[in-house]
């Protein structure tokens, strides 16, 4: 739960500055500001991470109308409303849980600014002016220490895939 915790007070600090940043104030509306949640899964830690962004919104005052969608689950024709909506001004910002939901927005969604969080790959956020992103890039040492915990009896643990090591 902690994890969840500090993701979620992440996404909102990158959120609030990029927020801030934009230019025209596009959050700058009376009323709730309406935010788009787009998920590539409907599952945990996704919904987890959704749901602490809400609260953390709550918890800081933010009037904000949110509404969730799930890659996985929800009908195309749902998610293509969702996306056409904020590409014609329909929502003040989105949020995108997982490298697939991020790649889902691309250029549908105009100039709506998008936080993305829990993608692996920075890849994700190249060449994208109206997003901004928190990776879940952990270095080696981190790794093999959360492992240790999990199977404090294993003997050779290994990483499966690693950005850094995969570089060297």
């Amino acid at each position: 739960m902690k994890s969840v915790k500090k993701i979620s007070a992440i996404l909102i600090i990158a959120a609030a500055i990029f927020f801030a940043w934009i230019p025209g104030g596009r959050c700058a509306r009376t009323g709730p500001v309406p935010i788009l949640v787009l998920g590539s899964h409907n599952v945990a830690p996704y919904t987890d991470v959704a749901d602490g962004f809400e609260r953390a919104l709550t918890k800081l005052g933010i009037n904000a109308a949110i509404e969730k969608y799930w890659l996985e689950g929800e009908s195309d024709s749902k998610l293509a409303e969702a996306l056409e909506r904020a590409g014609n001004g329909g929502f003040g910002a989105i949020l995108t849980l997982g490298s697939a939901a991020t790649s889902a927005t691309g250029e549908k969604v105009g100039d709506t600014p998008v936080v993305a969080g829990l993608i692996l790959d920075a890849d994700d956020l190249k060449d994208r002016r109206n997003t901004v992103g928190v990776l879940l890039d952990f270095p080696p040492e981190v790794e093999f220490e959360w492992i240790k915990r999990i199977v404090p009896s294993g003997k050779n643990v290994g990483l499966p895939a690693n950005a850094y090591l995969n570089t060297l």
